[in-house]
This record gives C-alpha cells, sequence and structure tokens, in this order.
C-alpha cells in the first residue's frame, strides 16, 4: 500500500518547526503552529510559512522519515 504524503510543513525535507515544546504540549493543532522554510530561508531572513505555502511550493519534498505509522 502506497501512502502520498500531505504537501505540509511537517513533511517537507525543508520544513522546521518554529514554535515552542510547550505548544505540542498543550494540545495545539500542528497546523497553527509555526514553520520556517530552508528552502526559501536565507542567511538573514527566515521565511515563516503556512500550509497553504506548501501545497504551491515547486520546492517541496516529501520526508519520508519524518511520517510514523
Amino acid at each position: 500500500m502506497t501512502r502520498e504524503l500531505r504537501r505540509v510543513p511537517w513533511t517537507c525535507v525543508w520544513g522546521r518547526f518554529a514554535g515552542s515544546l510547550e505548544a505540542l504540549e498543550g494540545g495545539t493543532p500542528i497546523a497553527l503552529l509555526p514553520w520556517i522554510c530552508e528552502a526559501e530561508s536565507t542567511g538573514e531572513q527566515t521565511r515563516v510559512v503556512s500550509v497553504a505555502d506548501c501545497e504551491m511550493c515547486p520546492r517541496w519534498e516529501g520526508a519520508v522519515q519524518r511520517i510514523a505509522g
């Protein structure tokens, strides 16, 4: 059975979590937490992304190792 990854920050090889661990532990939905795109960030500029940004991004690349189950 092949599973297709959703095009979201937490399944992309470029996505990095930019929030606090307290937010995760508090039960905040992962889609509402801040994410950074390392492909779009430069040395001094950090690019915060949303789920919608990833759905349309030509650089999105699935990070299979991040998927559990």
